[in-house]
């Protein structure tokens, strides 16, 4: 260490310091010398090391925590603008309820049920298209894959005529 209670000389090391001799000169290494520097730049190397790793699960942490807390707020948005579009369409098909009220001079409860009956078949309407659409792109993706594995089959083998047995009825 420079400059410590054993070496008050700040300039020079303990290792500097033990490799004089009393007497101002220099003094030989000896092997316990240098067994004892390897050790010494060992255990800086493992304490690196160790920081190092400590590090870096620290970084970890706070990237887990940071996703949490994204994950915590987009998800407290999420909820908050659903049951935001959820008041705002309650709202706007009570105000139609209340104009067929006012045009048809219906009672309350039927101008609610004409709405929501109306709503429902809307929904169930653009439900059964986006069903009938994605069948029908499915189907034709399915078609062109058989079309593709019989052209293949053809390449291969030849084509082959079957005789279907209309006989078996």
């Amino acid at each position: 260490m420079i400059g410590d209670a054993k070496n008050p000389n700040p300039q020079t090391s303990d290792a500097d310091s033990e490799s004089q001799s009393p007497t101002g000169g220099e003094r030989k290494n000896t092997a316990s010398d240098a067994v004892a520097s390897a050790v010494r730049h060992v255990e800086q190397i493992v304490d690196h090391v160790l920081l190092l790793l400590r590090v870096q699960r620290d970084r970890a942490a706070l990237g887990f925590r940071r996703t949490i807390a994204r994950i915590a707020i987009l998800s407290i948005l999420g909820i908050a603008g659903i049951v935001a579009i959820g008041a705002a369409t309650v709202m706007v098909l009570d105000g139609v309820a209340g104009g067929l009220r006012a045009v048809l001079g219906a009672p309350d409860w039927l101008a609610r049920l004409v709405t929501g009956a109306g709503v429902l078949s809307g929904f169930l309407g653009i439900t059964r298209l986006v069903f009938a659409r994605r069948n029908a792109t499915i189907l034709r993706e399915r078609r062109e894959d058989y079309g593709r594995l019989q052209i293949q089959h053809y390449e291969k083998y030849g084509k082959v005529d079957v005789q279907r047995d209309d006989t078996a009825h």
